[in-house]
């Protein structure tokens, strides 16, 4: 029942709109910089190319201590801004460190044997030096 003109006077506020960016090393991640507004939730999704495997996870520059299980990061309840960086490393890095590690141990090994057979070459010279008459009179050489 209402009998008249009235005023209505309505006034709105911007909801505030916080930033998550995110970065990969290795990998793909769903969107780079994302707009979230106040008090929602925001999942980051992240996959690693072939090969590789997940390492790290940096969360507004504090390391993850437990690694992400299904490649998602949720941010919950955002009032601020917010980064995250998630690394994926070679899976067979530790196969070629120790491959390269035999290889070196081989060359080293290999290096000092030649050095011992070098200086057994030598002494044998030194204990062999004989003159030339000597071997010209074990030839039977005349002189």
């Amino acid at each position: 029942n209402i009998q008249g003109p009235h005023d209505i006077q309505v006034s709105f506020k911007e909801i505030p709109a916080f930033m998550i960016t995110s970065e990969v090393k290795n990998g793909s991640i769903s969107d780079r910089v994302s707009r979230v507004y106040r008090d929602e939730n925001y999942t980051v999704d992240f996959s690693p190319d072939q090969d590789y495997e997940l390492t790290e996870v940096y969360v507004d520059g504090e390391r993850l201590e437990q690694l992400p299980k299904d490649g998602s990061y949720t941010f919950e309840n955002v009032t601020e801004h917010h980064d995250i960086q998630v690394i994926y490393r070679w899976k067979y890095r530790n196969l070629f460190w120790f491959a390269a590690g035999g290889l070196f141990c081989l060359l080293a090994c290999y290096l000092v044997l030649v050095i011992k057979r070098r200086r057994i070459m030598r002494r044998m010279k030194v204990e062999r030096n004989i003159s030339k008459d000597e071997v010209k009179e074990i030839r039977g050489e005349d002189k």
